[in-house]
């Protein structure tokens, strides 16, 4: 009777360990898992399948790794302000690694939950100043994300806008969207509106970055003209749509520039752009 006692003791002993030892192992996941994880995630809304999903970022298993992140973004259209604060917490120390792969996988999914990454944004910031991938478009597009909250990363941003094709652009979106810029970062942006070397297109963003935050500045305003002046319609709609979104049709200088195009533009399509403009 004592054998059987100390047999089923040692049992006990040795089931404890192995349960504790796969506590403490990392787990493992498949990419169908996970997907099937986010299915049920999308149906029942029970935060445990979120959680498997979140565990999933940690795996040993890259491609789960990636099939994780990727889950995550699409989630975010429907449900970033649910989960978005626990999304980045557990995602946002990955804007540390190395492998490019993965960090490009980490800001895209970042980026998905632009308004709740205020606590990476120092990350965000490096990863512009380092990186000249996609990795440094997205955490710049994340940063107009975050809005005014952001205000302080700037002057990176400014710096962006003479780096890559994608970052420049990004850069140039987001610095409309972080709030008051300071006059050397103001005189910075004049400078390279003035530049024979940029697109038209681009100095509309920059013309954009420059109203947001001087409505009478003068450099903007001539490149409004000179885009109301393209043969091409599609020019000439983005000028419209910045001056619709920033509130200037009623202003005095956009008054006839608006109208010139309501009552003469070649394109039907921007002539009824401009006049709807006008009757706002």
């Amino acid at each position: 009777m004592k054998i059987y006692f100390f047999l089923l003791l040692c049992l006990a002993l040795v089931e404890t360990a192995c349960s504790d030892e796969k506590k403490m192992a990392p787990q493992m996941h498949s990419v169908a898992q996970i997907k099937s994880l986010r299915e049920t995630y999308v149906l029942t809304g029970d935060a445990t399948y979120l959680e498997a999903i979140l565990n999933a970022v940690k795996s040993d298993n890259k491609e789960a790794v990636f099939e994780a992140l990727f889950s995550l973004q699409i989630l975010a259209p429907k449900h970033r302000d649910k989960i978005g604060n626990e999304v980045i917490i557990v995602i946002g120390p990955f804007l540390k690694t190395d492998d490019a792969a993965l960090l490009h996988s980490v800001t895209a999914t970042v980026k998905a939950y632009g308004p709740f990454a205020l606590p990476v944004l120092n990350d965000l910031v490096a990863i512009i100043k380092r990186d000249a991938s996609g990795a440094a478009a997205f955490s710049a597009e994340t940063i107009g994300e975050i809005g005014v909250k952001a205000n302080a990363a700037q002057d990176v941003l400014v710096d962006a806008l003479y780096a890559s094709t994608l970052t420049k652009e990004a850069a140039i979106k987001s610095l409309s969207e972080v709030g008051k810029l300071s006059p050397n970062n103001i005189d910075r942006l004049r400078e390279l509106i003035r530049s024979s070397q940029e697109e038209l297109n681009f100095k509309l963003r920059v013309a954009k970055a420059l109203l947001k935050n001087e409505s009478n500045n003068s450099e903007a305003k001539k490149i409004l003209e000179v885009a109301f002046r393209d043969v091409r319609s599609l020019v000439k709609f983005e000028a419209l749509h910045i001056i619709e979104d920033l509130g200037l049709a009623k202003f005095p200088w956009a008054i006839p520039l608006v109208e010139n195009l309501a009552l003469a533009d070649a394109d039907r399509n921007v002539r009824a752009a401009a006049a709807g403009l006008l009757d706002k």
